[in-house]
């Protein structure tokens, strides 16, 4: 048997394998990113699935409580006004619906937000940071929520004409 046969026989085997595990390799990409896709589709879904649960939860309480929508309505009109108790509920309550909104503007930021959620989020909640009693809350307590992103966006973008006098 000629060595040079051999040898070329043995250089074919290896191409042919080196061909072989590249194809597979190639499935197993191909496969691997399809699962990271649908994967990713499961958690946007999930993190709409939350925060809209968040924000419903929050208006059933209003819906399901006069006196709570009385405090929530008149903490609109005026934070300060409240009674120290009645500052308290809004408090809370007015945090968590800005927590929605903070959820939303970080799902946006991480390019995670599909078909406008960040901007039905927005329209939800952006008039009500606009309220004097939201913007009485954003003075009080805003530099403890969300992000630092966050908060300059809700400043520049949602309280621009809010300057101290």
């Amino acid at each position: 048997m000629n060595w040079d046969a051999v040898a070329a026989i043995a250089e074919l085997a290896g191409a042919i394998g080196v061909i072989v595990s590249l194809v597979y390799l190639a499935l197993q990409i191909r496969q691997n990113t399809a699962q990271i896709d649908t994967n990713s589709s499961l958690m946007r879904a999930e993190s709409r699935r939350h925060w809209k649960t968040h924000a419903t939860q929050v208006n059933l309480a209003l819906a399901q409580d006069a006196k709570l929508a009385g405090i929530f309505t008149r903490g609109l009109a005026s934070f300060q006004s409240l009674p120290p108790d009645e500052q308290i509920q809004f408090t809370f309550l007015f945090s968590e619906m800005v927590s929605t909104l903070d959820t939303a503007f970080d799902e946006q930021a991480e390019g995670l937000a599909k078909g406008g959620s960040f901007e039905r989020a927005v329209n939800s909640m952006g008039d009500l940071i606009k309220t004097p009693g939201g913007r009485e809350f954003w003075r009080v307590h805003g530099r403890r929520v969300g992000s630092a992103a966050f908060r300059n966006w809700v400043e520049s973008e949602l309280l621009r004409d809010d300057r101290p006098d």
